[in-house]
């Protein structure tokens, strides 16, 4: 079941726990029009200015007068103005522009400019939006980090109960994302006592809805079901039906848990109906997820299937674009980091130059030995600045190869045709084999989603997906081949790390090149062995092998190499940069198929 709590969005706090007595915005942009001179006055009053419209007027706009408050605080040299105005600039294109990537950089060099300052609420909150944007990401471990160092900051100042509940609160959502409720619900039940508390019924909605999704996951049921309840009614108290829908959403899934669809089928609908009218596509998703499985445990498989495909087509666009944003934020973070070692390596080779200057004027006693070791110093500096530089590159260079994977692992071919035979089978009334081949898709789906988010998973999680793909392939293709997956003894798998579907490409190769064009059927052994301090894992099939697939294609036009194997080869290639291995893939032509060897560094998780 997937997790469909409200995550709240801690920038409408960041800001509002800053903010003193602020003036009226009209006011303020009068003493704007009247005091024109650039200086800190200026600069504390364009940021008082921002904030007084931020949440009330948000526009555009707003990034030009926290441009210049930036500006004047660089010139004048005051570190609190320009660690603020960072932390404006981030949150406009978060919160206002909708841009997280963009966000991301300004709130790193925010945290920079803190540390001149060292005001320990800035440094928190700031934390606190960075967890938040790796948390629209998916990127959740990442986020729980963030969210951990502003939590020991926030309680060790005693920050007020408002604040600490939406701060505990959004580290519940992070939990509750990495499967773990128990931690989930400790941190929920801290923010809807708190809520009732301070009496915000806002806030106590909302929480009350994700800590009955995480009941539910749990398999207690009365719970869940009183917590949705309640938090049906306050929403609609409030007038927030974005929360009253996901509520109604999840209070539907609660009845046909409880073997109650009738019950829940209204439920769902009604909810459903509120999502559309806010247009809300990503709860939307849900909505149409929770109508299939109604509908599925009702035994009407056709509206069923129906609403199953219209949640794929549409989840489609939101994973696109939820990569796009994860994807996009690695590439801020090694931009920023790129950017910070070189300009560290330049400050460092000029701060050199000017002490090697400074120091030939000492005195001619003592210029060979003070030159000689200037001369050797400045060498070093100017090393170790390249080096870093080249650090850098290869971090840019490591995050665009790990992009192109990522890209690569969610084959849109693979999925429609998936989807094909799904309903080729539901229109010839075999329903079974359309639940059996429709849950292992289901399956692969989720273990390929959830193993993009590391750079190495276990072996036996990566078999299991490679596993399920051969499966779905073999029951597509009318059993045209079988297949054999065996793991040496020597080596244990729940402990031996590899990069994630590192074989699938490999695999696809056989089957799609060397197996589909043979006459008859085919088969394909996956075989995995420790040699030394590597292993070695290949792919053999007794397909129609290179040669024949060669002499098919015309002589003037040139063959393609598969994007998937062209990637697999630049990640083993930027493996070896990293880790200083000899890791390699080679291609071996058998008598009858082909042979693909692929030797990584053995790497275990103790």
């Amino acid at each position: 079941m997937k997790f469909t709590g409200v995550s709240l969005v801690s920038i409408l706090w960041v800001l509002n726990c800053q903010s003193q007595s602020i003036n009226p915005a009209d006011s303020l942009q009068d003493v704007l029009k009247k005091y024109t001179t650039a200086d800190t006055v200026r600069a504390n009053t364009l940021l008082n200015y921002i904030n007084s419209l931020l949440y009330t007027r948000p526009d555009p706009s707003l990034l030009t007068y926290a441009e210049e408050a930036l500006s004047i605080s660089k010139k004048t040299g005051w570190s609190k103005g320009e660690a603020t105005a960072l932390q404006r600039i981030g949150t406009i294109y978060s919160f206002v522009l909708a841009d997280n990537v963009k966000a991301y950089p300004y709130y790193l060099q925010a945290l920079d400019a803190n540390e001149k300052v060292g005001n320990k609420t800035f440094q928190w909150q700031t934390l606190a939006n960075i967890g938040l944007l790796f948390f629209n990401a998916q990127q959740y471990q990442k986020s729980l980090y963030y969210y951990k160092q502003a939590l020991q900051i926030a309680e060790d100042i005693k920050a007020n109960e408002a604040a600490m509940l939406q701060l505990k609160g959004n580290m519940g959502n992070v939990y509750a994302e990495l499967q773990q409720p128990d931690s989930a619900l400790i941190l929920y039940d801290y923010a809807i006592n708190t809520s009732r508390k301070i009496n915000n019924p806002l806030f106590l909605s909302n929480f009350l809805s994700t800590a009955g999704v995480v009941l539910n996951r749990k398999n207690l049921l009365d719970s869940a079901e009183k917590s949705l309840k309640e938090s049906i009614v306050i929403a609609d108290s409030v007038n927030n039906p974005l929360v009253k829908a996901i509520s109604l959403n999840n209070l539907a899934l609660t009845c046909n848990l409880q073997k109650k669809p009738r019950q829940a089928l209204p439920l769902a609908k009604q909810g459903m109906q509120i999502l559309e009218q806010l247009n809300a596509t990503q709860w939307k998703v849900i909505g149409l997820q929770t109508l299939s499985d109604i509908y599925y445990s009702s035994g009407n498989y056709k509206d069923a299937m129906d609403n199953f495909q219209k949640s794929i087509a549409m989840k489609d666009s939101i994973i696109n674009s939820s990569k796009n944003v994860q994807m996009g934020v690695m590439e801020a973070t090694y931009e920023y980091e790129k950017n910070k070692a070189i300009t560290e390596a330049a400050y460092e080779t000029q701060l050199s130059e000017q002490k090697f200057k400074r120091n030939v004027y000492l005195g001619i006693a003592g210029l060979l030995i003070a030159g000689g070791m200037l001369f050797f110093w400045v060498y070093k500096r100017r090393r170790d600045a390249t080096v870093k530089q080249k650090e850098a590159e290869l971090k840019a260079e490591i995050s665009a190869t790990e992009m192109k994977a990522l890209r690569a692992q969610m084959n849109p071919h693979f999925i429609f045709n998936s989807l094909n035979s799904i309903g080729d089978y539901i229109s010839r009334n075999n329903i079974k084999l359309a639940d059996e081949y429709l849950t292992k898709f289901a399956k692969l789906m989720r273990l390929i989603l959830e193993n993009s988010e590391h750079k190495a998973v276990p072996l036996i999680d990566d078999l299991k997906a490679l596993q399920l793909y051969m499966e779905l392939e073999a029951i597509r293709m009318n059993n045209k081949f079988s297949f054999e997956i065996k793991v040496d003894t020597a080596i244990e798998s729940e402990n031996t790390l590899v990069p994630p579907l590192i074989l699938q490409p490999f695999v696809e190769n056989s089957i799609w090149h060397g197996i589909a064009k043979k006459e008859g059927t085919g088969k394909i052994i996956v075989a995995v062995r420790k040699t030394g301090d590597m292993i070695v894992c290949t792919v053999e099939d007794d397909g129609i092998g290179r040669t024949a697939i060669t002499n098919e294609i015309p002589v003037n036009k040139p063959v393609k190499k598969s994007l998937g194997m062209k990637i697999t080869e630049e990640r083993i290639d930027m493996l070896n940069k990293i880790k200083n291995t000899s890791a390699s893939v080679k291609v071996h032509d058998l008598t009858q198929g082909t042979r693909v060897e692929i030797q990584l560094p053995l790497e275990q998780t103790f």
